[in-house]
């Protein structure tokens, strides 16, 4: 809409407004804007460029977008991010509740990893960080695995924050262990991903 706004009728349908060839509002036979609906795919990948109706995310130039919406940088496949909406949150949760589960969650996955290979220690940290103009306040949990000669196994890092009622969480997986320190997947997402604001068409 006028405001940027993402606009959905109560069907879920993106409501598009239709314009003239100078780029205004056409307007109906009582003076409001006119509109169409279109159901918008559940992504749309181009290049380096993720949009879905929940985000809009642009990697960086040797990034691109592979299955399962993960974004990868050239020809590594070992190292990916992913963006996922994990549903609604209940009215009264905050991120803090809800992180408390996610730390017992890791934990627990963590102890079972360390259990399963004989000579294999872990680190987990958590975090809190802000990320994009949006201010998007995130709970993050950073989780790697060595062997006992310091080699690294596997590292991960996972920001948790909720959005217009939803959870949403952003993977950041070296299942190598191996971390490209040529790029900061923070500094990315801070300054490429943008989260849509989605609105419900009101009735006249």
């Amino acid at each position: 809409d006028a405001e940027g706004n993402t606009v959905v009728n109560e069907n879920g349908d993106l409501v598009i407004y239709v314009t003239d060839e100078n780029g205004k509002y056409v307007e109906d036979a009582n003076g409001e804007p006119q509109t169409n609906s279109v159901t918008f795919p559940d992504s749309i990948a181009t290049g380096s460029t993720l949009e879905t109706p929940e985000y809009k995310i642009t990697f960086p130039e040797d990034w691109y977008i592979g299955d399962m919406n993960r974004a990868f940088q050239e020809d590594n496949e070992n190292t990916y991010v992913e963006i996922v909406d994990l549903g609604e949150v209940e009215a009264m949760s905050s991120i803090d509740s809800i992180f408390s589960e996610k730390k017992q969650q890791a934990e627990e996955i963590a102890k079972q990893a360390e259990q399963a290979y004989e000579g294999i220690t872990y680190t987990l940290d958590y975090g809190e960080k802000t990320l994009t103009k949006q201010e998007l306040d995130c709970r993050t949990v950073t989780f790697s695995m060595q062997q006992s000669d310091g080699t690294q196994l596997y590292y991960s890092q996972i920001f948790y924050f909720i959005y217009q009622g939803h959870l949403f969480k952003i993977d950041y997986i070296c299942t190598d262990g191996k971390q490209d320190t040529s790029y900061d997947i923070a500094e990315i997402l801070n300054a490429n991903l943008v989260m849509k604001t989605v609105v419900e068409e009101t009735e006249e």
